[in-house]
């Protein structure tokens, strides 16, 4: 997506289809990993705010960085 770059090293993120649905991928560590997310959940969030994200942030966090919840 040319405009678009993961936010901490500027890497490319994707949109890409995945089972129907559009996804965007952001790169990371050099390429060597990325994150994917689903861009109608993104939007669903911009429009509606925090409180419509499929799940609570705080479980997010802590799946991420490896915490127990």
């Amino acid at each position: 997506m040319h405009g678009v770059r993961e936010y901490s090293e500027g890497l490319p993120v994707e949109l890409r289809r995945h089972e129907g649905r559009l996804v965007l991928r952001a790169f990371s560590e050099c390429g060597n990993r990325y994150t994917d997310v689903d861009l109608l959940d993104v939007i669903e969030w911009c429009k509606n705010g925090p409180g419509s994200a499929v799940a609570p942030v705080a479980a997010l966090v802590a799946r991420n960085s490896g915490g127990d919840n």
